[in-house]
This record gives C-alpha cells, sequence and structure tokens, in this order.
C-alpha cells in the first residue's frame, strides 16, 4: 500500500484506515477487527453498539484528530448502507438513548432541524 492511500471503515465510516477492511485489520475508531467482529455480526449491528456506545475512539495508539466528528464520519457509510445509516444519525440527532453531540452538521445529512452547534460537549439524554 502506498502512504497516501487510505480505506474508509465499513462500520463507523472512519475514512483513514491503513489498510483494506479486511484480513484481520482494525479500525483505529470502532476497533471493528475484519474478519473477527463481523463474523457472524452484520456490519449494521456492529455500527448501532458503536453509536450506543458514543462512539467513542477506541484505538489507544492512534490519537484521534482534534476536528474529528463521528456524526460527520458517518456520512462515509451512508451510501452503501442508506437509510440504516441515517436512521442511526437521526437517533444520535434525537439523543434516544444516546450520547447527544452537538456539532455542525450539513443538512444532507441530518434535516434542517439540526441539533445545537453552539458547542461540542456530550450530554445525556
Amino acid at each position: 500500500m502506498s502512504s497516501a492511500e487510505s480505506f474508509t471503515c465499513l462500520v463507523c465510516g472512519y475514512p483513514g484506515m491503513e489498510d483494506r477492511p479486511q484480513d484481520e485489520n482494525i479500525c483505529p475508531c470502532c476497533a471493528t477487527q475484519f474478519g473477527y467482529s463481523d463474523h457472524g455480526t452484520s456490519h449494521k449491528a456492529l455500527r448501532e453498539a458503536w453509536v450506543e456506545a458514543g462512539m467513542p475512539w477506541r484505538s489507544p495508539f492512534s490519537p484521534v484528530a482534534l476536528d474529528w466528528n463521528p456524526v460527520l464520519q458517518l456520512q462515509n457509510v451512508a451510501p452503501h448502507n442508506g437509510t440504516a445509516t441515517l436512521d442511526v444519525v437521526q437517533r444520535v440527532k434525537k439523543g434516544v438513548g444516546l450520547v447527544r453531540l452537538l456539532p455542525p452538521v450539513p443538512t444532507e445529512i441530518l434535516d434542517s432541524s439540526c441539533v445545537s452547534t453552539a458547542n461540542t460537549e456530550a450530554s445525556f439524554a
């Protein structure tokens, strides 16, 4: 793999995987180990579990970028998982049993009644 090439996680949409999401490679964001975590479990189920956990950055070895936004990151899997991913994003927006995140969110991902963008602190709904 060339150093400029990166791959997108099929679970959380993280666009910076160094290797393809297969063959035991692990996403630094959601910690899905492809070929193990997804053996007998759908990517949708893994995604929902990651969202239910509050969409944490899971790698202790790769630091999270200061501008990392897990809600926006989910749009990277939306073209492949459409409604399922948008349903998860809608649940995040509403704070239904999840950590409510307050980043700016583009209207193509959420409808016009977006959450407040006043701060990025997390609060429990």
